[in-house]
């Protein structure tokens, strides 16, 4: 009996939330970033095929513009995954919490295969809340204007 009493006591040690943007963003149903990087491969891909085989373009401007993508891509996440952070620590605060909870991020490369992130449905501690919150209240990448390609394209003069 004693053990399910300390299951239900309030947490009061120090606790750490590590952020995966990435894996947030993968659980987002009504996001369009990742679809955005998708669109921009599979557009660099069309315009490569488009090309003439004889050989007289050169490809090296479409792989200089996907890596431009790709590391365009991975700032915004960077710069989600800060703002997030922040968001999470303002949510963490404002719940006046009777313990510390350190909030770091984790920079995993965006071609993992990610599991969809899992909060429950009613989040049941002040913690999960604070994370639902923060996640509903932080703009995604997919919510700056144009597409991740003009971006990438804005970036490098085109």
């Amino acid at each position: 009996m004693g053990a399910i009493k300390e299951r239900h006591e309030p947490q009061t040690e120090p606790g750490v939330v590590v952020l995966n943007a990435d894996a947030v963003l993968y659980s987002l149903d009504n996001d369009c970033t990742l679809n955005q990087l998708d669109a921009a491969h599979r557009e660099l891909d069309a315009r490569a095929r488009a090309m003439p085989a004889h050989g007289l373009a050169d490809p090296a401007p479409i792989a200089a513009l996907r890596r431009t993508v790709e590391a365009q891509h991975r700032l915004e996440v960077g710069n989600y995954a800060q703002q997030l952070k922040m968001a999470l620590r303002y949510q963490l605060c404002v719940r006046s919490l009777k313990y510390e909870v350190n909030v770091a991020t984790s920079d995993v490369a965006g071609f993992v295969q990610f599991t969809p992130l899992a909060l429950p449905p009613e989040p049941l501690t002040p913690v999960d809340r604070a994370i639902a919150d923060a996640i509903a209240l932080t703009p995604t990448p997919g919510t700056l204007p144009g597409t991740l390609l003009s971006r990438a394209e804005a970036a490098c003069g085109r």
